[in-house]
């Protein structure tokens, strides 16, 4: 069953002085339901405009976009979108669990669970626990290291329940042992689960790891250039996944590609 589909969908916007800019070609793109596809290409590839239109958070200049098979118009309730930057995207004078109820506040989840605002303090717990981020509800993001603040912004996510999870280069700010441990975190997350996710990230290696499929988008927004299946076997394991010559193979491959793409 298909989670996301796209049909020539493409985005142009226009400069101050009136120029056309393409930031996404048309594309055709389908994303099967429980899978992880990740989507990897220089800057300004259109990588996170792709992302932002599945959201509904930005709408297409042409084609169709379609989520669960309705066509989105607006952010659909079965999506949640973690970004980049955990520092913006959590309120500083809330607390951990404000913050997640704020999101559950302005979230019109499809969960019953969700809707119910006298389950609230055990989902905003079961959400932390999650992450590994048990009886942190009353601290502040500022006491918490990155690596924390990033789970805190994923749990606010899962707290509503999600279908399909959006995520725009979200381990990038944090160090590199805070970014593997968020890694197999969120492959745990997506088994357990049985989400859907479309991942951003510059990181061809992390791209790899985590998905069964890499989109390759090419420079000034010319659509895809590469979608490739990766057929490494799950679970996964950051040291003996990554020495797999399979593994090896498709990382050469992908990096060739993404630095011919200029």
């Amino acid at each position: 069953m298909t989670a996301i589909a796209t049909t020539q969908i493409g985005k142009i916007y226009r400069s101050l002085r009136g120029a056309s800019v393409v930031a996404l070609s048309p594309i055709d793109l389908h994303v099967e339901r429980g899978s992880f596809v990740s989507v990897v290409g220089r800057s300004g590839c259109g990588k996170s405009t792709l992302l932002r239109l599945v959201a509904g958070l930005e709408q297409p200049s042409s084609g169709l976009l379609e989520v669960a098979g309705q066509r989105v118009r607006q952010p659909p309730d079965s999506v949640r979108y973690v970004f980049q930057d955990y520092a913006q995207s959590l309120l500083p004078w809330k607390t951990v669990g404000e913050n997640i109820r704020f999101g559950l506040r302005h979230a019109h989840s499809h969960s019953d669970q969700a809707r119910n605002r006298n389950n609230w303090p055990a989902l905003i717990e079961a959400s932390l626990a999650e992450v590994g981020l048990s009886g942190a509800a009353n601290r502040y993001p500022s006491e918490l290291s990155g690596g924390m603040q990033q789970r805190v912004a994923i749990a606010r996510a899962l707290a509503a329940a999600p279908d399909v999870l959006l995520l725009d280069e979200p381990f990038s700010a944090v160090d590199a042992l805070s970014r593997i441990q968020l890694q197999d975190l969120l492959l745990r997350i997506w088994r357990t689960r049985k989400l859907t996710v479309m991942f951003v990230t510059h990181d061809i290696d992390e791209a790899i790891y985590l998905s069964d499929r890499v989109i390759v988008l090419g420079p000034n927004g010319i659509g895809i250039v590469s979608d490739a299946e990766i057929d490494l076997p799950r679970p996964r394991d950051q040291v003996t996944t990554k020495s797999d010559t399979s593994y090896l193979k498709r990382r050469r491959e992908i990096l060739e590609l993404v630095m011919q793409t200029h």
